[in-house]
């Protein structure tokens, strides 16, 4: 059984790479302004977001689930967390084309093993930081089902109150069982507003306090830094949602973050991790 290749790079290594990555599979870099999804809706035709991943990621825990983005036939990125317990002797795998990946293989699905894991070097399980990785698979074929997402250049059009919209494999707000892909709804909130509503939300010691509705161990002493920000509205993120794509729309549609610390179930805005 082949080993999975596991790296760990810098953050600016990471990012140069991804960039030769979008310019060899000629993706265009969109410039100007530029866990299922909670109280989200059920995504009718995978057509209309060929570019979500579904990770199923094994470990010594058992299959572990995220979400991704195809950013180049390729290459699949998502949160470094994700492979936190990952066991590169396993065979983990991409899915794509599917909006339910429990049930049987769909028309235009397509799955591939992983081959190679980049993990941002900065990044560490204590905190949400520099949560970035990117997967490598054999290509998927590009059809109408399975097909890639421009990410922006420009980072400058992510400003509070600017509607984005959540996808993910997550849970549900109803149900602890994971189901078909979600699309949910939201805002970008200024980070001053982010950083009073997490540093109210935590305790002394770095636990979480009663806005997190019993959830104990739940790191919250950082700094939410240029390379983050948040968002808040109907819709947020939770188990399974991990590394899923916000997108937002700028006479085309672009990836401008990459789901990383949840807080929407506890009161409080989700962190993403900012691309461009």
């Amino acid at each position: 059984m082949p080993v999975i290749s596991v790296f760990t790079v810098t953050m600016f290594h990471l990012l140069l790479w991804i960039g030769s990555l979008l310019q060899v599979s000629s993706l265009h870099i969109i410039h100007g302004p530029s866990n299922l999804v909670k109280n989200g809706q059920p995504v009718p035709d995978i057509r209309k977001f060929p570019f979500v991943a579904h990770l199923s990621i094994e470990s010594a825990l058992g299959t572990s689930v995220c979400t991704g983005s195809l950013i180049t036939p390729n290459h699949v990125l998502t949160s470094a967390h994700c492979f936190n317990h990952f066991d590169p002797k396993a065979l983990s795998t991409v899915e794509a084309g599917f909006l339910d990946p429990t049930g049987p293989l769909p028309k235009g699905s397509q799955v591939r093993f992983m081959k190679k894991v980049w993990v941002y070097s900065g990044w560490t399980p204590e905190g949400p930081h520099d949560d970035v990785s990117v997967v490598e698979v054999n290509a998927f074929d590009l059809t109408d089902y399975v097909n890639f997402i421009n990410i922006s250049a420009d980072d400058s059009f992510v400003q509070p109150q600017k509607p984005v919209s959540i996808l993910g494999y997550g849970y549900t707000f109803d149900t602890d069982q994971p189901q078909s892909l979600q699309v949910g709804h939201a805002k970008i909130v200024d980070r001053d507003t982010c950083r009073q509503a997490w540093a109210k939300g935590c305790l002394p010691g770095s636990k979480c306090s009663l806005n997190c509705k019993g959830v104990t161990g739940i790191p919250c002493n950082f700094t939410i830094t240029d390379s983050e920000f948040c968002t808040q509205g109907p819709s947020g993120v939770t188990m399974g949602d991990s590394g899923g794509p916000l997108i937002f729309s700028h006479q085309q549609r672009v990836q401008v973050g990459i789901a990383s610390y949840r807080g929407w179930e506890w009161g409080m805005p989700v962190m993403w991790h900012l691309l461009g």
